[in-house]
């Protein structure tokens, strides 16, 4: 009886991954993205995604909340949490640098 259900578990364990795996296609083309917003060729949309990422707006807002964070961290004599927080923004001054070479100067 034990080697049944096995037997049946082992079937029934086959019969899903068969059907879940996709089939790979050679040579298939890129499908256009799903995301009605997001469409024409390459450069239109590196653009338009560039231009949902508004510059410095979304910089300036990450670099606030952890500026916040951060002082939370200083006040509670948490220093992991502090180092983290200066890290992340740092990392968040840096990549907004590169996006926006012209603000750079700023940044530093």
């Amino acid at each position: 009886m034990k080697k049944i259900t096995e037997f049946i578990g082992i079937v029934i364990l086959t019969s899903i991954f068969t059907h879940c795996e996709k089939p790979q296609i050679a040579n298939k083309k890129v499908a256009e993205p799903p995301h009605p917003w997001l469409q024409g060729d390459t450069n239109q949309r590196v653009d338009k995604v560039a231009e949902h990422l508004r510059g410095n707006d979304v910089v300036m807002t990450e670099v606030k909340y952890r500026h916040l964070e951060l002082y939370q961290a200083i006040t509670t004599d948490n220093k992991d949490y502090a180092l983290y927080q200066l890290e992340k923004i740092a990392l968040t001054m840096k990549l907004g640098a590169e996006r926006r070479p012209k603000r750079k100067p700023s940044y530093d």
